[in-house]
């Protein structure tokens, strides 16, 4: 546990930030607030998915159960690589509102979807 806090300290520590923020500015109408709920809820599916990661990958070192330690780390692989793409486009979003560039910065990330989660079915495109 203690290196999962370790190796993710600028997580938490931008989920600080942005629950600070959104304390702060909470009796100001502000537009992106529910784009700053959607970077915590991004943070902490980015967090779970490092958490699985990191379990499979000590089921690896230690022998346990080699077929479903692979299992674990396909998912949390796909869920971080998956959510990294989200959490740049949602700062893209709160940064620049324009409706042209929200809509042109979403197909990098629906690409990288595309490519990445079919590897929960088995398929070995990208890992």
């Amino acid at each position: 546990m203690e290196h999962f806090l370790q190796s993710n300290f600028m997580t938490f520590l931008l989920l600080s930030a942005l629950a600070v923020i959104m304390a702060v500015n909470r009796k100001k109408q502000i537009p992106a607030v529910g784009l700053f709920r959607t970077g915590i809820l991004l943070m902490l599916l980015l967090l779970a998915g490092d958490y699985i990661d990191r379990h499979g990958f000590e089921m690896v070192a230690n022998q346990i159960d080699i077929p479903a330690a692979v299992r674990w780390r396909t998912v949390g692989s796909v869920v971080c690589y998956t959510v990294h793409p989200l959490v740049i486009l949602l700062e893209v979003l709160i940064i620049s509102p324009s409706k042209k560039v929200s809509a042109l910065c979403t197909v990098p990330a629906a690409v990288n979807a595309i490519l990445i989660v079919p590897a929960l079915f088995g398929s070995r495109l990208v890992f």
